[in-house]
């Protein structure tokens, strides 16, 4: 009955007038094939998706063919696969392609396959020049991904050189704080550090920090996830964007509370909340506080007098 059903919904499918809205349905139903382990009638489905995404015109195009190819591969065919892709034009599509060939092959433990594509993935996307983008932020964040994903192809040290060769600067701080929680996540400490070093400003090294206190904690490591987080704590001082500190302040004391630290949760607050007065513009001071009231309550603490202080300090400020 579900195969007939699929079937039946091929066909309706073919009856929906608009052809964006056609082309997502018959790929929801070749995922489905799939599913069912029907890979000749998803390949057959989506054989009818791609007809439809060669007559679509602009941008989109490409990213609709992008979503075939992959389909292709997971039904089996490369042969497919490969043909799809080589009609695709843009080449940050291309790349984003060949970066989820790669992590198909590597889930199928075709290693050496996967490490080549992914290889073939940024040297496509860095051939593509400035002309040629159409959107500079998604290959800034494919860069990153491509990054992040040679770190969890256990190759570390390809995987930072990547990441600090990538121009946009949050992209960059990005991928090297991914990198880091990846690794320790590997059992590799070291580079994890190396990584984390690699990262050039206060702030996003703390939240990188952060992250590696979670990785930690997942691996049931829960004393050295305390030590990354009192490491962070330690860092927040030096941020100078105090909104950034107090975001920190946050999140640090949020993970005490959860690891069984409730004294340094509460110093965590206190600290934050020391942070938040020093906030000059008021629509992120009111954010801060909120999120910091939302912990409070959370947590069960009281204010104590010092704390009540500092929040008629603001009040009276405000009124002034």
């Amino acid at each position: 009955k579900a195969f007939e059903m699929l079937d039946d919904a091929v066909e309706a499918a073919q009856e929906i007038e608009f052809n964006e809205e056609r082309y997502r349905a018959l790929v929801e139903i070749s995922n489905l094939y799939l599913e069912a382990k029907r890979n000749d009638k998803a390949i057959e489905t989506l054989d009818k998706a791609k007809a439809i995404a060669e007559t679509i015109e602009g941008g989109h195009r490409d990213s609709l063919l992008v979503n075939v190819s992959l389909g292709f591969l997971k039904a089996g065919s490369l042969d497919l696969a490969d043909r799809t892709l080589d009609i695709v034009a843009d080449k940050t599509q291309i790349s984003t392609c060949l970066v989820g060939f790669a992590q198909h092959f590597w889930t199928k433990d075709e290693k050496d396959d996967a490490l080549e594509t992914l290889e073939e993935a940024y040297a496509m996307l860095k051939s593509q020049g400035e002309r040629e983008t159409r959107d500079s932020r998604a290959r800034y964040a494919l860069f990153a991904n491509i990054a992040v994903q040679f770190a969890q192809f256990e190759k570390a040290e390809r995987a930072i050189e990547l990441a600090q060769n990538i121009e946009e600067e949050n992209e960059r701080m990005s991928a090297l704080s991914r990198i880091a929680q990846v690794l320790v996540l590997q059992g590799k400490d070291e580079l994890a550090r190396q990584s984390l070093q690699a990262i050039e400003i206060d702030a996003n090294r703390m939240f990188a920090l952060i992250g590696m206190s979670d990785a930690k904690n997942r691996l049931e490591q829960k004393e050295e996830a305390i030590n990354l987080l009192d490491e962070a704590a330690h860092l927040a001082e030096t941020v100078p964007q105090f909104t950034s500190r107090s975001t920190a302040y946050n999140e640090v004391a949020k993970r005490f509370l959860e690891y069984g630290e409730p004294e340094k949760a509460r110093q965590s607050a206190h600290e934050n909340l020391e942070v938040i007065t020093q906030i000059r513009d008021d629509n992120n001071r009111a954010v801060a506080l909120a999120a910091l009231a939302e912990f409070y309550e959370k947590a069960e603490f009281d204010l104590n007098d010092s704390e009540r202080e500092l929040l008629l300090a603001m009040i009276r400020r405000a009124e002034f």
